[in-house]
């Protein structure tokens, strides 16, 4: 990373210099939530301006640079996930580890889930989520599936807060972002040093929760034991392709640290016979996933 970053903001009336890009987001981001809660739409162009330079200085940016920027993209029009998408995965291109491509899909998972878009429409996105996780999984050529894709950056926390700022509501950010994830699992997303290889492994456990739940709510009505074959049948199928041993301890500490999540995603469909039938769709793909 550069050893420095020299910021020259209008509004600051001269120019500003940050010893670290964790420096520069620490400012960024206190400066961005300050404007948001002082204006519904506030102007920020001076971000975008900045951002955009720093991004091209880095021939594989920083996962926590390309979060802010694409922050400031969906801040502009809140219902494009499917750009931010694009996005997200246009910046990542370059990148030799299939994990931070995975873990910048976080904030895209988080949108689905507290969506208000129709079932269909929610469906068809977090498809284009799953597709992409399977083609990250797969390895293309000079990519590295193990590839150490290091450490979240100690301001992790506070960009966490850019992401959540919309559906808060006196919440815990790290609640708000990754809803689909026990205590567990936020608490080591909350470390210092956490690992990129972690979260992506939360990202992808989260996609795979989420369209399992919607798959759920498409079957109301049907026989248990007709929604539990259905859901097994897609869930080996899919999972297959997910190479990430954190995104299966994830999966595994969700299931043995009952309850699971979910509920609000169930509020639609009998929840005894929903409940049970994710739970057993959970522990029959877990233990395939062993036996591979």
């Amino acid at each position: 990373m550069a050893a420095g970053v020299l910021v020259d903001f209008p509004s600051m009336g001269s120019a500003c210099y940050f010893p670290s890009l964790e420096s520069l987001l620490r400012d960024s981001t206190s400066r961005f939530l300050a404007a948001v809660s002082a204006a519904p739409d506030p102007d920020l162009t001076n971000f975008r301006s900045l951002f955009s330079r720093v991004l091209n200085t880095y021939p594989d940016p920083p996962l926590e640079a390309v979060w802010f920027f694409s922050a400031l993209t969906f801040h502009d029009a809140p219902d494009d996930l499917r750009s931010i998408l694009h996005l997200l995965s246009a910046f990542t291109a370059s990148s030799r580890a299939t994990a931070k491509p995975l873990a910048l899909l976080a904030p895209v998972v988080s949108e689905l889930f507290h969506s208000t878009k129709p079932r269909r429409e929610i469906e068809a996105l977090i498809e284009a989520v799953l597709s992409y996780i399977s083609i990250c999984s797969s390895c293309p050529a000079g990519s590295e599936v193990n590839a150490d894709a290091g450490t979240l950056l100690p301001g992790f926390g506070d960009l966490v807060k850019v992401w959540s700022v919309r559906n808060s509501r006196d919440r815990c950010p790290f609640q708000v972002l990754f809803p689909l994830v026990g205590e567990e699992a936020r608490r080591e997303l909350m470390k210092e040093g956490c690992s990129v290889t972690f979260l992506a492994g939360v990202v992808v456990a989260e996609a795979f929760l989420l369209r399992l739940c919607l798959k759920v709510q498409g079957t109301a009505g049907a026989p248990r034991s007709e929604l539990q074959k259905e859901l097994r049948i897609w869930a080996v199928s899919s999972i297959s392709v997910f190479q990430n041993q954190q995104f299966f301890g994830v999966l595994l500490n969700m299931l043995v640290n009952a309850p699971l999540p979910v509920y609000p995603l169930l509020v639609c469909v009998p929840l005894p016979k929903s409940y049970l039938g994710i739970r057993s769709c959970y522990a029959y793909s877990i233990r395939h996933a062993t036996k591979e």
